[in-house]
């Protein structure tokens, strides 16, 4: 029948206006039974699939014929990948073959019935259109073969344009399908992470330029270190929190998106954000300050403490500082002068230690209270410290009170506390006295 179109179509030419193209014309090469299908490669190479004979015959541009390899069964369609290998539609046995430049055949995957037509995407996915079951199947370059979607009725024509879509001219039905294909999405843009707790970060995140052809369904955030991730069911750009993190533990993290056809290639990843610490660790941090300062200040105690030692040893002078960084209390500005006439008094017996130091600073710090108003935090014993009143004095009470009756600025300095108990105790002396004498008197009397 298509003969027989040709040579009406050449009888009728002149009669239409149609000329016939000028051009030489030559056979190349030689094909087996019944060539069908052709292709040719980027060196000039063609190659035919033969219908009858079940393989795929290769001419060079120097018209050297030969078979490549053999096929399935009727092959019709055929095309060839960036590498070279050849690939066949096989009508009469529904599936793929594929030749490498070698001359090794297999059979690459199944196809839906009487594959007529092949094409290749740019990632090596062969799709057939099947006029059996007018439908077209997909053959990853694994082998795996899939139902892509449905045509119209025979399709024998197909292609795929540069974004994936798979287009099949259907001869019955007189139309063109279009089956749009589905793969994973594009890599989210990543954007930036934020702390929320020691344990919890919030991701931005901006969706990506291609959703691979269907509704992103979810997309998923993922730390380093700890792999620890969170997910969002949306299909938009937003935001996804973390939980379980680490507190004061760096981190990065990225985002992948995911629909039917599987999931992305991870963003970016972020700035690196260290968590806060916990409360038990602030807590413990600070316990830690706090005993590295009492540590120091302790040091520096006991520093100043043996400086004040050896200084009193050698006869130099301790000035106000040390007593200071020593924690010596009692000593200030006004009573340094007299402090320092005390310990440069010490025997040299006395000199070994800092004991007498203290009880000189404790003098004069008991004397500083009770120079103060606070009468009230002060009783004998305070006097019996520094050696004012005797442990086995009677009149502990009547000398506290003739202390207290002093004005404050009476009582700012031990010499001044000592003349007051003196004039006090040479009063009671002095009543002691006096009542002895009335009593002698009185005794004399009833003598007489």
């Amino acid at each position: 029948m298509l003969r027989t179109r040709l040579v009406i179509l050449c009888l009728l030419a002149p009669l239409i206006g149609i000329s016939p193209a000028s051009g030489s014309s030559t056979i190349l090469g030689s094909t087996s039974n019944y060539p069908f299908g052709i292709t040719v490669d980027s060196a000039g190479n063609i190659y035919t699939a033969n219908l009858l004979s079940n393989n795929v015959s290769k001419i060079t541009p120097a018209g050297v014929s030969s078979i490549l390899g053999s096929t399935g069964t009727n092959p019709r369609g055929i095309t060839i990948d960036s590498v070279g290998n050849i690939y066949t539609a096989n009508y009469g046995s529904n599936n793929v073959s594929k030749i490498t430049p070698a001359g090794v055949s297999s059979i690459l995957g199944s196809t839906g019935s009487n594959p007529y037509a092949i094409t290749i995407d740019s990632a090596g996915n062969i799709y057939t259109a099947n006029e059996g079951s007018s439908n077209v199947s997909k053959i990853t370059p694994a082998g795996a073969s899939s139902i892509l979607g449905s045509t119209g009725s025979s399709p024998r024509g197909i292609t795929i344009d540069s974004a994936g879509s798979i287009y099949t001219s259907n001869l019955n039905s007189n139309n063109v399908s279009k089956i749009t294909t589905v793969t994973v999405p594009g890599a989210p843009t990543i954007g930036s992470a934020m702390a929320l707790s020691p344990t919890s970060a919030s991701i931005s995140f901006t969706a990506p330029t291609s959703n691979g052809g269907a509704t992103i369904e979810t997309y998923t955030a993922t730390s380093t270190p700890g792999s620890i991730t969170g997910q969002v069911l949306q299909s938009g750009s937003g935001s996804i929190t973390i939980t379980g993190l680490t507190p004061s533990t760096a981190y990065t993290f990225r985002v992948t998106a995911s629909n039917s056809a599987g999931t992305s290639s991870a963003s970016g990843a972020t700035v690196s954000i260290t968590m806060p610490a916990s409360q038990s660790e602030i807590a413990a941090a600070a316990v830690a300050t706090q005993k590295a300062a009492e540590a120091k200040r302790e040091a520096e105690k006991q520093a100043a403490r043996n400086e004040i030692t050896n200084s009193v040893k050698t006869y130099k002078d301790v000035n106000l500082e040390m007593f200071t960084k020593a924690e010596i209390y009692g000593v200030t500005a006004l009573n340094i002068a007299a402090v320092q006439t005390e310990i440069s008094a010490l025997p040299q017996s006395s000199r070994v230690d800092l004991s007498q130091v203290l009880k000189i600073a404790r003098k004069y710090e008991v004397v500083g209270k009770i120079a103060s108003d606070r009468l009230v935090t002060w009783y004998s014993n305070s006097l019996l410290e520094i050696g004012l009143i005797r442990e086995d004095s009677k009149h502990k009470e009547a000398l506290t009170a003739a202390i207290k009756k002093l004005p404050a600025s009476e009582r700012s300095s031990y010499a001044a506390l000592k003349e007051a108990i003196d004039n006090e105790m040479a009063e009671i002396q002095a009543r002691k006295d006096r009542l002895a004498n009335v009593i002698a008197r009185n005794a004399s009397r009833y003598t007489k």
